[in-house]
Order: structure tokens, then sequence, then C-alpha cells
């Protein structure tokens, strides 16, 4: 009976050596997924990060242009309120193009959400363009005193 008892535990499953390899093939195997996973976020992020900036650029130039325009067309010295007509328009102008291009790029011509399930949809999309769109707002108006301060400074 004991020979009996030993062989039975000795053909055990837990007791075999194979199996301690197939876990640090599983583990390995595991540790390359991550790694390509991290490589892969990485690379979204960069493709991620260029878009907001060409988005941002084009739309600053856009923006720009079509409050330069305005202002020369429409700006009297002495009317305060077409200016602010002209700074509403510049501000309105920039938020839907970012927000528009950022969609478009993002979620049509790249399809950052290649899997239907993990995309939640444009009710969430447009709010969140449109935010990253103020925060771009506030940054084209900073850059365009920085701007008018250097162009003011070679002046004098």
């Amino acid at each position: 009976m004991s020979a009996e008892a030993r062989a039975r535990i000795d053909s055990h499953r837990l007791l075999k050596e194979d199996d301690v390899a197939v876990h640090d093939a599983r583990i390995d195997s595991i540790r390359e997924e991550l790694n390509k996973q991290k490589s892969g976020e990485k690379k979204r992020w960069k493709k991620r990060t260029f878009v907001h900036m060409f988005v941002f650029a084009l739309s600053f130039i856009l923006s720009t242009g079509i409050l330069v325009l305005g202002t020369l067309l429409f700006v009297r010295p002495d009317s305060p309120m077409s200016q602010l007509f002209m700074v509403a328009i510049f501000s309105v102008t920039f938020i839907a193009s970012f927000s528009g291009l950022r969609v478009f790029i993002l979620h049509s011509m790249l399809n950052d959400y290649p899997s239907e399930e993990e995309d939640p949809g444009m009710n969430h999309h447009m709010p969140k363009s449109i935010a990253y769109g103020f925060v771009g707002l506030v940054l084209a108006v900073v850059l365009i005193g920085f701007i008018v301060n250097v162009a003011s400074a070679n002046i004098l």
C-alpha cells in the first residue's frame, strides 16, 4: 500500500516540475504584453499631443486672421463695443474650430477608439473637445498678449 500511495503522490499535478516552467513562461509572456501596452500608450499619447498642437496652431491662425481682418474693417477707435464684439467672434471661432477639428481628426480620421465597445460616443467627445477649446482659448489669449508685448517693445 505504501508503494501505491507514493505513486499517487508523485503523479499528483501539483508536484510536477513542468508546471513551474509553464508559470515562468506565462509571467514572461504577461510581462511582454504589458511592455507592448506601455509602448502603445506612449505612441498614442505622442500622436494625441501632436494632433492637439496641430489643431491649436490651425485654430489660432484662423481665429487671429479673422480678428485682424475684423479689426481692420469694423473697429473704430472710439467704439469699445465693436472691439468686444470682435473679441467675442475670435473666441467663438477659436472654440468652434478647435473642437470641430479635434473631433474630426481624433475620432473620424485617426479612429482613436477602434473598438466600438470602448468608444464613449459623440455625447462624450464634443463636450470634452469644447472644454479643451476653452483651455486652448486661454492659452491663445496669453500668446496674443505675449506677441503684442514683443511687437510693442520692438516699436519703441
